[in-house]
């Protein structure tokens, strides 16, 4: 009788059978888990731990693991994968026990080894860790997607084939990321130096190389590393000279007569120029950023401009002295539907902090109908900026009221939604009005403060400081000998609040208009607090 012929109790079970068994029902497990299920995805992933214990210490034993065994480990393996990309996105509720999980696939083929029944076998176990280590990246472990690129890399690292080549260009350019990631930017940088001859076949991945370099160059531009050989500059040129290669070397048709396929390269060129105008930019290069800009227009038009580029832009004119080329850069920054409020009130201040209050009411203008939902907010930052550049001459501040009083810019600040505003342009011109009276300037500091009445509204609360704006108003004029025009406000002061400080100020005035030849005379400034006296 043949050992065959035996019944089933007496045969010897193959080697290691029981560990396919328990892997086979872990594996099942996974690709029936959901969240209600019983067992949890980190019970799972410590079971796959223990499970590639026992298979490496099985692997490493005297009988080893033959060639059917392997296989079915690579079977159980990808099946094991397959399962975890079903599940991605909606039924592990860890994503750290489910990348636990993803990485058991590619550790099961590394134990398993290489079999000769499966094609590319090593490239298909390289890419797995790979795209785990990605899953790593993603959950913020730069360590765990390291070592996962650190064990697919020997795989590869001879390129034999065309797929091996693919996947130590991927390997490469995520252990780049990773070392970027962690602060080790020399190291990223070596990497992608290394990774040119890989990417040179393919448009693609020139493309792919060409990315990573912009990567490592926005966060050099941003963290500026000590390593002078880490510079900004030089890795964002080499991501445009990459995309000028791949521009170059279109990828062979795939059906006769067709096209050329060419890979976009449009965001990554615009990128590049925008972050090699932002660095010279900070490098106060201002001819070499409007250069970067007028080639990134040149490229790619300005019918999808970022409004970066014309924020940048008004920047490099501002600095360079260039006015008119700065209006019109603002111009185009404001009719840009892309720009967000805040950048084009920002373009606003700059463009005013240099030019003054004389250009201030066509940029308000442009600035409100720009900023419907937030015009007033705008509009007090644009005129903040206005008063703190002005200084404290006469002609300007005039130019200050005119505009502060306009029907139109007043408009802006109606309704009970700008109660806010209001009362920050009714300070802002409060203050100014203020300075220029103990500046001696009564004329201006009077048409200042009358003109920031207009942002005081007349409901109850708001009596106090329209009592304070015409008890001032009476003293400017006082002082200017105005008296029919200082007994008018202190009327008007009665009439809204009256109290001891209208009746002294009053008789200040009858004192002041029966001594205007004497040799001195008494002016007082009342506020809500004190009573200031200037002979």
């Amino acid at each position: 009788m043949k050992i065959s012929e035996l019944s089933p109790e007496y045969r010897q079970p193959p080697p290691h059978a029981g560990l396919l068994t328990d892997l086979n029902r872990v594996v099942a497990d996974v690709e029936a888990f959901d969240t209600s299920d019983s067992s949890s995805p980190e019970k799972l992933a410590a079971d796959l731990r223990r499970l590639l214990t026992n298979l490496a210490s099985a692997a490493s034993s005297s009988s080893g693991l033959d060639g059917a065994f392997r296989v079915k480990v690579w079977h159980l393996a990808f099946r094991l994968w397959n399962a975890c990309v079903d599940r991605a996105n909606h039924s592990f509720p860890s994503r750290v026990a489910e990348a636990e999980i993803r990485q058991a696939a590619p550790e099961l083929l590394l134990v398993a080894g290489l079999p000769e029944d499966i094609p590319d076998a090593p490239a298909k176990a390289a890419s797995f860790f790979h795209r785990t280590g990605l899953v790593w990246l993603d959950l913020g472990r730069p360590d765990l997607a390291s070592a996962c690129f650190e064990k697919a890399t020997p795989l590869v690292s001879a390129a034999d084939t065309e797929g091996d080549r693919a996947v130590l260009l991927d390997l490469n350019l995520a252990r780049a990321r990773a070392a970027s990631i962690v602060g080790e930017q020399a190291l990223a940088v070596a990497l992608l130096s290394r990774s040119k001859p890989l990417a040179a076949s393919s448009p693609e991945g020139v493309k792919a190389l060409a990315e990573e370099y912009l990567r490592i160059g926005q966060a050099a531009l941003a963290t500026k590393p000590p390593d002078p050989a880490i510079d900004a500059s030089s890795l964002l040129t080499e991501a445009l000279d990459l995309c000028e290669k791949a521009a170059a070397s279109p990828t062979t048709p795939t059906t006769p007569g067709s096209t050329p396929a060419t890979p976009n390269l449009q965001g990554i060129k615009d990128q590049c120029l925008r972050f090699l105008a932002v660095e010279r930019l900070e490098a106060k290069d201002y001819e070499g950023t409007l250069r970067c800009i007028s080639v990134r227009r040149t490229l790619l038009g300005l019918g999808e401009e970022h409004p970066s580029i014309g924020f940048m832009a008004l920047r490099a004119c501002l600095g360079s002295g260039n006015m008119a080329e700065a209006e019109r850069e603002l111009e185009t920054l404001m009719a840009n539907a892309r720009a967000p409020d805040f950048l084009c009130v920002s373009a606003a201040e700059l463009y005013l902090a240099s030019t003054g209050p004389d250009a201030a009411f066509k940029v308000l203008n442009v600035l409100a109908a720009r900023c419907c939902a937030g015009a007033a907010a705008a509009a007090v930052r644009v005129l903040k900026k206005v008063v703190e550049t002005a200084g404290g001459g006469t002609g300007r501040a005039r130019v200050i009221a005119e505009l502060v009083s306009d029907e139109r810019v007043v408009k802006l600040f109606d309704g009970p939604a700008n109660t806010h505003e209001r009362n920050t342009m009714h300070a802002l011109l409060w203050t100014c009005g203020t300075e220029h009276f103990h500046a001696k300037n009564y004329e201006i500091g009077a048409d200042l403060i009358e003109r920031s009445m207009l942002y005081v509204s007349r409901d109850e609360e708001s009596r106090s400081r329209r009592a304070d704006c015409f008890r001032v108003l009476c003293l400017c004029h006082m002082a200017l000998r105005h008296l029919d025009r200082a007994q008018e406000f202190i009327t008007e002061a009665e009439k809204v609040e009256p109290n001891i400080r209208c009746a002294f100020l009053k008789v200040i005035v009858s004192v002041h208009a029966v001594s205007l030849e004497g040799p001195h005379f008494c002016v007082a400034l009342l506020t809500n607090t004190d009573i200031y006296f200037l002979v």
